[in-house]
């Protein structure tokens, strides 16, 4: 599959763009522009203030002492950013670390970027929200040089736009721990492109309202590494629970898509499933799998899955293709039982079947939580052809080295 039959690339003598290049998708997020920044800083636990804070003013020394056993460290902290106590947000710059790792106070406090000012009692948390690593820029850890002045940061930073012609944005928790984290050197993470960690207990992005594909021909394009032995991880979910997701289920991927929520229209296509539909399809899809073991697990993948309507016989069929090859097809099956025993002939022709993303990460109960990495997620509103899905599975190999090819 591929480009390794031989097909030409169009796009040769200039630099291919899936956000352009195929026709705008509805929604596009690319991770690695955002992965090692500021709006994902590694996971640090809400800690204590040491002193009470007055209702205005500036503060003593224009610091936060933090209390004595409820330290933050230096091995997660940023050196610059933006902290959280009660609904007021702080800007500092340096901290002072007199005992080993431990980081005692926030230095070069500004209070108030947004929220709310307020008297704070002494001993309540103080929350890590942003921030900027000095060490990743040649700087002094501790010391704030050379870093962004968060002091005019806004919790409009929360927001993480979509690229795509839908518009919206994904609204970043304001709790690091509740968020995937951004610094990550290996697997699909490497230093030249970064992605997301997802932890799998309770890392979950939600846009700021749902989209819904406007009919129930769509592609949906992943970036992807799972963790351990991936069951019931959702990538992408829509409104209620789990009548529109994709998720990773051993050796399969499972689809249910239903715009209106009211009902599972359903597929688990496997890639172990080497049968092919004889009406439209695009060919044998190649064995990836076995029947236990999963071909996702701890793979980085590129994984295009395509929904149509076949014209000749108006059946709903999904393919998925993975970074070289198709490697599995099935027709949607509206029964809830779907997806498991090749292509029934008398398959149901569901109705309703545009799919609603409103979750990345888990389902909106913060079930099924994803664990692992995730680079892009791309929807186009439409069933991109073989050719497309070439050009993407060439784009994305060149910038992921890591990319499995078996």
């Amino acid at each position: 599959m591929g480009l390794t039959m031989g097909m030409e690339n169009p796009m040769h003598g200039k630099s291919f763009d899936p956000l352009h290049d195929l026709g705008a998708p509805l929604i596009h997020f690319d991770f690695t522009k955002v992965a090692r920044t500021y709006r994902f800083p590694l996971k640090n636990t809400a800690q204590r203030t040491n002193d009470t804070i007055a209702s205005s003013g500036a503060l003593t020394n224009n610091a936060i002492r933090i209390k004595t056993g409820d330290a933050f460290s230096t091995t997660t902290f940023p050196d610059a950013g933006v902290v959280l106590i009660d609904n007021e947000y702080f800007s500092f710059s340096g901290y002072e670390n007199l005992s080993g790792t431990d980081i005692t106070q926030l230095n070069n406090v500004t209070r108030n970027i947004a929220g709310s000012i307020s008297a704070h009692n002494a001993g309540v948390s103080i929350n890590l929200v942003a921030g900027d690593y000095a060490g990743l820029f040649g700087g002094t850890p501790g010391s704030g040089e050379g870093l962004r002045d968060f002091s005019d940061w806004t919790t409009d930073e929360l927001q993480l736009k979509n690229e795509g012609s839908a518009g919206g944005y994904i609204e970043i928790p304001s709790d690091p721990l509740a968020r995937p984290e951004g610094y990550n050197g290996s697997g699909l993470g490497q230093l030249h492109r970064s992605c997301l960690k997802f932890d799998g207990s309770n890392d979950r992005m939600q846009l700021n309202s749902p989209i819904t594909t406007t009919n129930g021909d769509f592609t949906v394009v992943f970036v992807q590494r799972p963790s351990g032995n991936p069951s019931s991880d959702a990538i992408i979910a829509g409104t209620t629970g789990g009548q529109n997701q994709i998720k990773i289920n051993a050796n399969a991927i499972l689809i249910r898509c239903n715009k209106t929520g009211s009902a599972n229209v359903f597929n688990q296509i496997k890639a172990s499933n080497t049968t092919s539909y004889s009406v439209g399809s695009r060919g044998t899809p190649v064995d990836k799998g076995g029947s236990s073991s999963s071909f996702l697990d701890g793979q980085s993948e590129f994984l295009a899955l395509v929904k149509e309507k076949n014209t000749i016989d108006e059946k709903e069929k999904v393919y998925l293709y993975d970074v070289q090859d198709l490697i599995g097809e099935d027709l949607l099956d509206s029964s809830g039982a779907g997806g498991n025993s090749g292509y029934p002939d008398n398959s149901a022709n569901p109705t309703n079947t545009a799919l609603q993303i409103e979750y990345i990460g888990a389902f909106s109960s913060n079930q099924s939580d994803y664990s692992g990495e995730i680079a892009v997620i791309t929807i186009y509103d439409r069933a991109l052809s073989t050719a497309e899905i070439a050009l993407l599975q060439e784009h994305y190999d060149n910038l992921y080295p890591s990319l499995h090819h078996e």
